[in-house]
């Protein structure tokens, strides 16, 4: 009776310190938390996609870890709509997560699923507004390791992109001229070419080949090599003659550069004379003009009877007086020539008293 009763004693002894053990070990590791030693706080966190994150993954911030998801649901947890996912996240009393963390999940290879706050890149203030207890936090979608070993090698691969497709390019242009030299370099008869196909290499050195032959068949004949010499001969002469007639045709329009010259300066002159002349017979003109102008007032003057000439002809009795008197006087003129004549022929008889 007192054996079985220390065994099951020893038993429930072990069992206790064996209870007491785990709880220890869960104490240690974090999976739960003594209420009397420390007190958690809950907030939750809305994501895009949970990626893959269960009610027992742990929380990490900046690499260190400080709690645990709680609880995952779908959506909000309320409606029906199943958009994104909401995570209850519990977190040791006394760190503080800054709101503007950057959200990320860290899927091992081996093991569970991480969810990570970092806190890389954030300015003082932004460090300074932490979350607190029952706070509901957007986190975005949610970045894996796979999606920043993505964006590391985005800028590099999209390089080797771009060059890879510089490199096709460049290919596609020496394919290119790796055709134009095959064209280049195909045997080609003249035969072809005039058939309608693109002269090229052979085509050319054959044409130019039947251009020396025909060349060397003309320079091997001693009359076409004299007829040509005769010509070079005359080619000269037209030269030397070219340059005399063009030396003449210089020295003539020299002259007639001269001339022009001389030609403009007489004009020059004959238009100066021109003017003077010009104004000469202006002033003459004007003189015209005023003896007309005093002209015209003296028969004016006459034909209304004024002076001399007015009243001759005018008063018809002063011009038959005058007429008479003329008369008279030419009768007195006569006698008198006729006295002189007597006169002359007889003398003056000069009776002298003694």
């Amino acid at each position: 009776m007192n054996r079985l009763f220390l065994r099951d004693f020893l038993t429930g002894i072990t069992a206790l310190a064996a209870l007491v053990g785990l709880i220890g070990l869960l104490i240690f590791f974090g999976e739960i938390t003594p209420q009397l030693v420390a007190r958690d706080y809950q907030f939750m966190l809305r994501v895009a996609n949970a990626q893959g994150l269960d009610d027992t993954s742990p929380v990490t911030l900046n690499g260190v870890r400080v709690g645990q998801v709680k609880r995952t649901v779908v959506g909000d947890g309320t409606s029906e709509v199943a958009t994104g996912a909401t995570l209850t996240v519990t977190v040791r009393s006394g760190v503080r997560i800054p709101r503007a963390s950057k959200v990320s999940v860290d899927k091992g290879f081996v093991g569970g699923t991480t969810l990570e706050f970092s806190t890389d890149g954030l300015a003082a203030s932004q460090l300074v507004d932490a979350i607190k207890q029952d706070d509901i936090i957007d986190g975005g979608s949610p970045q894996t390791f796979l999606d920043s070993i993505q964006n590391i090698v985005s800028g590099p691969m999209g390089q080797f992109s771009d060059t890879a497709a510089r490199i096709n390019a460049l290919a596609d242009e020496w394919t290119k001229v790796g055709q134009r030299i095959n064209d280049l370099v195909e045997p080609r008869t003249l035969a072809d070419v005039q058939a309608g196909k693109p002269a090229n290499i052979p085509s050319s050195l054959a044409r130019l080949d039947g251009a020396v032959q025909k060349a060397e068949s003309w320079l091997g004949d001693s009359q076409l090599r004299a007829r040509i010499d005769e010509l070079l001969t005359k080619a000269d002469r037209v030269v030397a003659q070219t340059n005399e007639l063009t030396i003449t045709w210089t020295n003539a329009g020299k002259t007639a550069d001269q001339t022009i010259k001389d030609v403009g300066e007489q004009a020059k002159e004959l238009t100066q004379s021109a003017k003077d002349l010009l104004a000469k017979a202006n002033d003459s003109l004007a003189n015209v003009k005023t003896a007309g102008d005093d002209l015209t007032a003296l028969i004016e003057r006459v034909n209304q009877g004024q002076g001399t000439l007015g009243q001759l002809l005018t008063n018809q009795s002063l011009y038959q007086n005058l007429d008479a008197a003329a008369l008279r006087l030419d009768q007195a003129l006569k006698d008198a020539q006729q006295v002189l004549e007597k006169l002359k022929q007889e003398g003056v008889q000069l009776k002298v008293g003694l």
